[in-house]
């Protein structure tokens, strides 16, 4: 049976399709919407969400609650549990494979495409040693309370015969009342790690698999919660980054002009440049790596590797891109262009080109991913009409 195409669509994709919901789309993407659903819905093709597409799309204000619920829907309509690996996770399994052709033992993969909404990150080190946090929190309620001595140890004694795991299990209602959630969340999670049927990773997969439906995640994280928002505020903050450093080059390339340096004399320097920025982005695998059996000295070795930024995909693309678009903004080739703070986010995004049969993007990245990373090129999809032809062409070439 073959598999249908993995397609991962431009966060702006996903939010006309919420105006849509809201009845405030036009008729072209109202219809571009209805077909594209029809396609999942027929099996002809797989949506895949991702942290950097949600992080984008599901941006909070208590009086337009409905432009959020809508897009969070639009997600779920289109993708339903299909879902892509948080980023530095990919970065990780793209590091195991290069250590798995080097010959080096590496632990089984998870694919990063999965069907079981698992865009979030592995926390299983809050997961580790539940037991022990729990028994640990009580104790030190209990020094705080600063009891006499006898009382204490009275105290401490009654609790060591507390069965921690009916504790939890009675706990559970309450705490899937508050949090809007089913109580087998909490029994197939919390209270299985408890009784040692399952690892701490399985606890941590299980429980946020239980959050992880879009609209869910709009009503636990923002409103149950209510926190400060930091999710959204991940994607801008790497954008606002790259905005300052790009601006910061061109202020030094602007004065290296102004004393009549020829610009062509930076070619060969950026001829050099891709590798060097795509070692970069291997940094971000290194606590991630660890699922994939590589500790911290094998990583190390790998990372000094020559042929990794040259293999690892992520490597050739953050080298490549990046490189591109200062070539860009400083005018290396013509006039400096727009500087984008969209910029960040959009490279984020381009870490899952490789995993994917089609990859929606604004027209400028677009066309920036065409020309410094042609072996991927197929795959890019930069006008959104264009997708269900591609689709069906997909097909076509699959079944011949």
């Amino acid at each position: 049976m073959i598999r249908p195409p993995i397609i991962y669509l431009d966060t702006q994709d996903y939010s006309r399709f919420g105006d849509v919901l809201r009845g405030k789309g036009n008729l072209e993407t109202e219809a571009l919407f209805a077909q594209l659903c029809q396609m999942r819905r027929d099996g002809k093709a797989i949506f895949a969400s991702s942290m950097p597409i949600l992080a984008e799309l599901l941006q909070y204000d208590v009086h337009f609650r409905e432009t959020t619920i809508k897009k969070a829907e639009a997600v779920e309509n289109l993708c339903g549990t299909w879902a892509l690996a948080y980023p530095p996770t990919i970065v990780a399994a793209e590091v195991a494979q290069f250590a798995g052709r080097r010959g080096y033992f590496v632990g089984e993969q998870s694919p990063i495409a999965n069907d079981e909404r698992r865009w979030f990150p592995d926390i299983d080190d809050v997961f580790e040693n539940l037991r022990a946090q729990m028994t640990g929190a009580v104790e030190s309620e209990l020094k705080s309370l600063n009891l006499p001595r006898k009382e204490r140890r009275r105290v401490k004694t009654k609790f060591r015969r507390i069965d921690i795991v009916k504790v939890a299990r009675d706990a559970a209602p309450l705490m899937a009342a508050e949090f809007g959630l089913p109580v087998s969340a909490f029994e197939n999670s919390i209270i299985a790690l408890l009784q040692g049927k399952i690892t701490a990773r399985q606890a941590s997969r299980r429980l946020f698999g239980a959050i992880a439906e879009p609209v869910k995640f709009v009503e636990i994280y923002f409103e149950k919660v209510k926190n400060d928002g930091s999710l959204p505020a991940w994607m801008s903050q790497f954008g606002a980054n790259f905005e300052a450093k790009f601006k910061e080059l061109r202020t030094k390339v602007e004065q290296l002009r102004s004393t009549g340096f020829a610009l062509k004399e930076l070619d060969r320097l950026f001829d050099e440049l891709p590798e060097k920025l795509g070692r970069s982005i291997l940094a971000m695998a290194e606590d991630e790596a660890g699922q994939f059996g590589i500790d911290r000295t094998m990583f190390k070795t790998l990372a000094t590797d020559p042929g990794i930024a040259r293999e690892t995909p992520s490597a050739v693309i953050v080298g490549g891109v990046v490189a591109g678009y200062m070539r860009q903004v400083i005018g290396l080739n013509g006039d400096p262009a727009q500087i984008e703070s969209s910029f960040g986010g959009d490279l984020v995004h381009a870490l899952y080109l490789p995993h994917v049969d089609f990859w929606r993007g604004d027209r400028r990245f677009s066309a920036l991913l065409m020309k410094t990373v042609p072996q991927f090129a197929s795959r890019i999809i930069a006008r959104p009409r264009d997708l269900p032809g591609a689709i069906d062409q997909w097909w076509q070439r699959a079944s011949e």
